[in-house]
């Protein structure tokens, strides 16, 4: 089995160094991150928004960029799944000596590796711009200490871990989808579709819990209200357990389903 998977992630990695979009994503999501940050930084000096806070412009701006690593999660499962069975090269390898099952474990792998990676270089641009501009410091109301600056950090790396969770399951959802289309483009409009029917879910609060996307955007509200010393959206020990348990069903439950699709497609026509 594991010969199996690297040989497709093999394979995926040796497509993609072909690709411009190797170098062009990562430049365009870091010039994103960073543009995103100054710009944020530059409106809370001057009490526009929040606050002129490290912790704050870091929290605010990875919160945005979620929206841009859904958005291309989208395109890239989309594509390495379904466009296979569109250009028919599904054919020639599942003829070879890699099991469907293999070939769609690799796939899901490979396309969360690639989100993990940018989330994680967008985040690093973040950050560190944060720091050159504004520094991360214990957050005081007048002479009284709200959060100390090492506790914030700690619950800042927290509410990234959580969000690579969710960024991961979501993957699994959207590979999942892309099984059922012979062509991208299907799969994308139907994700598109199904994520802005999930926001409308979301507004029901009895429903919110329970929904995949809350998860994506939580743990950066979490570190928002934090930052700016107001009342949490939960509990962080909630916030754990929550955001932990609900993407995992959903991920493990479309990963399951999204197999046994691959396992049981009929490919012939």
């Amino acid at each position: 089995m594991r010969n199996d998977v690297k040989k497709v992630l093999s394979a995926e990695w040796f497509k993609l160094r072909r690709q411009r979009m190797f170098v062009v994503t990562p430049i365009l999501f870091a010039a994103t991150a960073f543009m995103m940050t100054f710009v944020l930084e530059f409106a809370a000096r001057r009490d526009w928004i929040g606050v002129p806070s490290g912790y704050y412009i870091s929290a605010s701006v990875f919160s945005w960029m979620i929206n841009l690593l859904v958005l291309f999660l989208i395109v890239m499962t989309s594509f390495l799944i379904s466009q296979e069975f569109a250009i028919g090269t599904v054919k020639l390898t599942w003829t070879r000596p890699v099991s469907r099952a293999r070939w769609y474990l690799s796939k899901v792998i490979f396309s969360a590796g690639a989100v993990v990676d940018l989330f994680l270089l967008s985040l690093l641009v973040i950050v560190v711009t944060a720091l050159v501009r504004l520094d991360f410091t214990d957050l005081y109301e007048n002479k009284y200490l709200i959060h100390a600056s090492g506790t914030m950090a700690t619950r800042f790396v927290l509410c990234a871990a959580l969000t690579l969770v969710s960024l991961c399951a979501t993957t699994s959802f959207v590979a999942l989808i892309a099984t059922l289309f012979r062509h991208p483009g299907g799969a994308m409009a139907t994700a598109f579709s199904l994520g802005i029917l999930l926001m409308v879910l979301g507004a029901f609060e009895p429903v919110r819990p329970f929904l995949l996307n809350t998860y994506l955007s939580l743990p950066a509200e979490q570190m928002v209200a934090m930052s700016k010393g107001i009342p949490l959206p939960m509990a962080w020990g909630d916030l754990v357990g929550w955001s932990l348990a609900v993407p995992a069903v959903w991920g493990v439950l479309s990963f399951v389903i999204g197999q046994r699709i691959i396992i049981n497609k009929e490919i012939s026509s």
